[in-house]
């Protein structure tokens, strides 16, 4: 009998905190699923608590007064009316299996829409003839079908092309979304950035922006604008690109084993704020196509480029020929364990 009576002071907490949860919900004007959700996992508690209460009455002698007690604890729909209300609980058995049924559908109803909801923000898959039957989606290219778009790199979106709609192949390096209808996406191509803004008060263009994840590349088709202040944390700071359409053509992992602001970080900015996260050199060299998007490892490259640039055109206006010397030998090369 004392595990029954702790079991039903359980059910009577579950009982209580349901209901504020119920009249919580209903004051604060929350969306009719939350508040169905609520009355349903409220039912549920009573029905527990229910049960608890007819074991522990079944132990006990009717007209005792640890009888009256317990039956005071049973929901008002629970309590027995007499012996000669027995009859109508089977009814009662039938409306309580009738509202479950109904909260089990509800319940069915809110999940089926909020799969619709993420179906409609992943977007539609499109081929190359198919994506003019969308303003956005995710496309996939093949070799059989010629594109005929012209394209527009990031560092030629300048104040002279205002006013001009221009197609851009480019990685999201953020998404950054402000409400229902605005989204800002900061499009990076090699070494340089233009902001993009992504408006919509109707349609599911804005949430589709919103959940592409970084290092995605996408197709974007927009007007260039000029913005009243200049974007500051891009390179091409006089222009914005006003969306009209966005495709996302490779989408990257939700989550990257490592972010380029972090792994772009100098030493110095390291030690300042040890709160920062430093990206080990084992995580740069595990996941190098990523560690080489960074600006530092993009400037490396293009200082050895010029470098080669100006030695090969020094030589070559000497007279001399550049050859290329064969590479793939017939037997193992010579490794660091055979010279030591």
């Amino acid at each position: 009998l004392c595990v029954l009576a702790m079991s039903i002071e359980a059910a009577e907490a579950a009982v209580a905190s349901s209901g504020q949860r119920v009249r919580d919900l209903k004051a604060e004007g929350a969306a009719k699923e939350a508040v169905e959700a609520a009355v349903a996992e409220l039912q549920a508690a009573k029905a527990t608590l229910t049960a608890s209460v007819e074991a522990a009455l079944a132990s006990c002698a009717e007209g005792t007064p640890e009888y009256d007690v317990l039956k005071a604890k049973l929901p008002a729909a629970a309590k027995p009316k007499g012996k000669e209300k027995k009859k109508d609980d089977a009814p009662q058995n039938d409306r309580a299996a009738a509202k479950a049924a109904r909260a089990a559908q509800r319940g069915a109803k809110a999940e089926a829409k909020a799969a619709t909801k993420d179906e409609a923000v992943l977007g539609p898959n499109l081929s190359q003839a198919e994506m003019d039957s969308a303003e956005f989606g995710n496309l996939f290219i093949q070799s059989t079908h010629a594109a005929t778009r012209a394209w527009t790199g990031v560092k030629e979106l300048v104040p002279s092309l205002a006013g001009q709609q221009v197609w851009v192949r480019a990685r999201v390096a953020t998404s950054r979304k402000q409400g229902k209808s605005l989204c800002f996406l900061q499009l990076r191509q090699s070494m340089h950035t233009a902001q993009a803004v992504v408006f919509a008060k109707e349609g599911e263009l804005v949430g589709f922006a919103a959940t592409l994840p970084r290092e995605s590349v996408v197709d974007v088709f927009g007007e260039v604008t000029l913005p009243a202040e200049a974007v500051a944390s891009c390179s091409q700071s006089a222009v914005e690109l006003q969306v009209r359409r966005l495709y996302c053509v490779s989408r990257a992992m939700p989550e990257l084993p490592l972010q380029l602001e972090d792994a772009a970080r100098s030493d110095e900015q390291l030690a300042a704020d040890p709160s920062l996260t430093r990206v080990n050199q084992d995580v740069r060299l595990n996941h190098r196509v990523i560690d080489l998007r960074t600006a530092a490892n993009q400037g490396i490259f293009r200082l050895q480029s010029a470098v080669c640039e100006h030695f090969r055109g020094f030589l070559l206006s000497q007279g001399f020929t550049e050859i290329h010397s064969p590479k793939m030998i017939g037997t193992a090369s010579e490794g660091g364990a055979d010279v030591f």
